[in-house]
This record gives structure tokens, C-alpha cells and sequence, in this order.
């Protein structure tokens, strides 16, 4: 569905469209109209292509991906963010995206129709700022579900879901901090045209502050998920401790039981009256003994 905007009302004015889950047909007359390149166009119909910038011959062409899930326990970057194509230059801009925006009509009626948008650029620095701070949505969350399990983690009784759950998140901030990394790469190229322009110096910082909160995200993540590795092969090496100890003891009994088994006509104490409780009176000295000398140790 295409969309105008805003039209240009007067020489020199500028126009902006805006494209919602765009067919093949509805680009190629676009890019017949504006004379955008195929393969800017064919970038437009790719859900999983990644953040990028070019400086084409009229015209600039920018995608950028926002955090919009399809499915918010996915793990997937293509269930976790959509994409959102951008071309401009001094006279039109066109924004192509698959589903509704809201920020896009909130940034027409505060912005565009209120005539404090000065010019293209600026209304281009709008659209990207606001797919920069999308990010910022799921971050409470996480950051609540993190400092879930990392009280889990202290208590004997542990969810049963936080170890997935740690992973989850994980898997999601490493995906989105991949994208903002690429993200921040586009910008770059982009400031590069653009020498201190602040709009462009406004977004590299949003850039910077969010992919610093995913950084600690994952960062915190993965220190948890260490932790609880951690703990679990303590209480795996605690519960082996205990049964190597149980073990010890039990061998030589093990072995004096096994020694005055064996059927033999003659052997020492089986003929004396009190031969049973002489043995048994030994065998509780000698696993007092080696309780005695695990203490010692620091073994129990």
C-alpha cells in the first residue's frame, strides 16, 4: 500500500511516501517512477537483510532493522526485528516496511505537519532515531527476568526454567547486539557523507547508548549463565565428595567381610566363643579411624 505523506506543494518542496507491505509490482512501478536501482529494490524485499547504507547516483538508500517481534520469546533476529528501507535525497523520501508503524504517523502529525521538519535529512534522522530507541522496549524486561534468576540462583531450590531462560536471553541480547553493531557500522559510513551533522552525531550516540546496554546485558547474562554452570558442578563434585567417602569406608569392611568368608576348615577367632564380636568390635575401630583421619583432612 502506498501512501503519500506528504507532497511537495511548491518548487523546491519535498515529498514523502510511504510504503506498507510492499509487492513486487508496487516497487517496480516505484522504481520506474523515481529511477530507484534493482538491487536497492530487490534489498526491499528481503525480511532478514541487515542494516546497511549507499550513496547511490540521486539518491541514498538506507536499511535499518527495529525491534518489533513477531514472537517475543523467539531467538530468531528475523521474529525479533523488522525492517524498515529507506531512499532520500533533497527532494522525496520513501520508507518501505512490512507492517504498520506508529511512529511513522506520530512523527508525520508532531513533526512533518507541524512544519518543523526542516528538510529531508531531518525528517531521515527522525525515522532512524526512532527505530534506534525500539530498542529500548524489551530492555526493562530483561533486565527484570536477569535479576529473577540471578536470585534463583542463591536459593536451594532453584526454577526449573532458569537455565533455559538465562540461555533465551542471551541468545536474544547477542542477536540484537549484532544488529545495532551493524547498525552503528551504516552510521558511521553515513557520517562519513554527512561530516558533523549533528542529526547524524545524534544518532551514533543513541547508537552507542543502547548497544552499551545490550553489551551489559549479555555481559550479565553470561556471567549468570557461567555461575549457574558453576554451581551445578559444584553440587555435582559435593554429591561425588560424599559418595567416594561413603565408599572408602565401606572397603575394608567390605574386604574383612570378604576374608572371613572364604570357606576354609581352620581360621583365627572362628573357633573362639566371642570371634563374631571381636571382628565386628575391629571393624567399627577402623571405620572410626578413618572417620577420625577424614576430619583430619577436612574431608568431612
Amino acid at each position: 500500500m502506498i501512501t503519500y505523506l506528504k507532497t511537495g506543494t511548491f518548487p523546491g518542496d519535498w515529498t514523502w511516501i510511504d510504503v506498507e507491505e510492499p509487492t513486487q509490482p508496487e516497487l517496480e512501478k516505484l522504481a520506474a517512477e523515481h529511477n530507484l536501482h534493482p538491487a536497492a529494490v530487490q534489498d526491499c524485499l528481503q525480511p532478514d537483510h541487515l542494516p546497511k547504507y549507499e550513496a547511490m547516483d540521486g539518491y541514498e538508500f538506507l536499511i535499518m532493522r527495529m525491534f518489533d517481534p513477531d514472537e517475543p520469546m523467539s531467538t530468531n533476529l528475523r521474529k525479533l526485528t523488522h525492517k524498515i528501507a529507506i531512499f532520500f535525497n533533497e527532494g522525496i523520501v520513501i520508507s518501505i516496511h512490512r507492517k504498520p508503524q506508529e511512529f511513522i504517523y506520530a512523527i508525520k502529525h508532531n513533526f512533518v505537519d507541524c512544519h518543523k521538519c526542516k528538510n529531508t535529512e531531518h525528517l531521515v534522522s527522525k525515522l532512524l532515531k526512532q527505530t534506534l530507541l525500539s530498542y529500548d522496549k524489551p530492555t526493562d524486561l530483561w533486565q527484570k527476568e536477569l535479576d529473577f534468576y540471578e536470585g534463583g540462583l542463591i536459593r536451594k531450590e532453584r526454577p526449573p526454567a532458569l537455565p533455559r531462560g538465562l540461555y533465551q536471553v542471551k541468545q536474544q541480547t547477542s542477536a540484537i547486539k549484532r544488529v545495532l553493531m551493524v547498525t552503528l557500522s551504516s552510521l558511521d559510513m553515513m557520517a562519513d557523507a554527512y561530516e558533523n551533522d549533528p542529526y547524524i552525531n545524534d544518532l551514533k550516540e543513541t547508537a552507542h547508548r543502547v548497544l552499551l546496554v545490550y553489551d551489559d546485558m549479555l555481559d550479565r547474562s553470561n556471567t549468570l549463565l557461567n555461575f549457574y554452570l558453576n554451581l551445578s558442578t559444584a553440587r555435582t563434585n559435593e554429591v561425588m565428595r560424599v559418595l567416594t567417602i561413603m565408599s572408602t569406608l565401606f572397603l575394608p569392611l567390605t574386604f574383612i567381610v570378604g576374608i572371613f568368608g572364604m570357606n576354609y576348615q581352620w581360621m583365627p577367632t572362628v573357633a573362639e566363643p566371642f570371634g563374631f564380636w571381636y571382628c565386628c568390635g575391629f571393624m567399627l575401630l577402623l571405620t572410626g579411624g578413618l572417620i577420625a583421619y577424614f576430619r583430619h583432612k577436612n574431608w568431612l
